[in-house]
């Protein structure tokens, strides 16, 4: 077996959030104003440029719960305009709302085809609220070992501690733990600590994932629908670097049908580099 324990992201990796603008049209009516669609989508992009000013709050944002709100929440300003005290709600009762976190189509699958194989699960974090509720709402907590979040380890990925701390948890040294994520500079932090990391591309909110290639990085059987599946990454070539233990793809390279954005490092499909050579 080629790993001991495998790490995932969470948000835009094995969960998606429910409609933003849905929500803020909910709330406010809820504080008894109606706005259109179009009018909460525009709010909802003003918020999200007005987060990108809040540079000190965003780089806080993850390291504490108390961090976490008020970095959100002042960032969901804009809807003030709406109504008052429609910030606060867009963050308790969407952004850090349970019932928000939808799994992607592949998500159980990918979560059974680890479990049944006797691989320990982990789920590492960079957020601000227990999203374990959220795991526990849909039944998917009963596939993960343990949570490490952020804001209770204070500290976010790319930060070697949050790896760290999940394969101590999990019992296996981090060579021995594949990570999966969708964030080219926190996820492949794991690469830093002995990990290997399989960064996926984006996928609209409900689209199927692509998580099949974990499992076909790991040679694992994907079993979905009764139909087993099984699949080897060949092999590859690429000149000698100073990065080692990586798996990420080469931009064009489909991987379990799945082509895998690269991080900003020397692309590569699944990585032990050894003079020059991809074993």
């Amino acid at each position: 077996m080629r790993f001991d324990a495998v790490l995932f992201d969470n948000g835009g990796t094995l969960t998606h959030r429910t409609s933003p603008v849905a929500a803020v049209r909910a709330l406010a009516a809820r504080l008894g104003v109606e706005i259109s669609e179009e009018d909460a989508a525009r709010c909802w992009r003003r918020s999200k440029d007005h987060s990108r000013t809040l540079m000190a709050a965003k780089r806080r944002r993850n390291l504490s719960r108390a961090d976490h709100r008020a970095a959100y929440v002042a960032g969901y300003a804009p809807f003030e305009e709406i109504a008052p005290g429609l910030a606060d709600l867009m963050y308790d009762e969407w952004k850090t709302n349970p019932l928000t976190m939808v799994p992607y189509p592949d998500t159980l699958p990918v979560l059974k085809t680890f479990a049944s194989a006797g691989l320990p699960i982990g789920i590492v974090s960079n957020t601000g609220w227990s999203i374990q509720d959220g795991y526990a709402a849909s039944g998917l907590d009963s596939f993960v070992a343990t949570f490490v979040l952020s804001c209770d380890v204070g500290a976010a990925k790319p930060d070697p501690r949050p790896f760290l701390l999940a394969c101590e948890r999990l019992g296996v040294p981090p060579g021995r733990a594949l990570m999966v994520g969708n964030n080219r500079l926190a996820d492949s932090g794991a690469i830093c600590v002995g990990c290997q990391c399989l960064l996926l591309p984006p996928v609209p909110p409900g689209a199927t994932r692509g998580l099949r290639a974990a499992a076909d990085v790991a040679a694992l059987a994907w079993e979905h629908d009764g139909r087993p599946y099984i699949a080897f990454i060949r092999p590859m070539r690429f000149p000698a670097g100073s990065v080692k233990n990586a798996i990420v793809g080469p931009s064009g390279t489909s991987i379990g049908g799945v082509t895998v954005v690269p991080p900003s490092l020397p692309t590569l499909s699944r990585v032990a580099w050894r003079s020059g050579t991809a074993m």
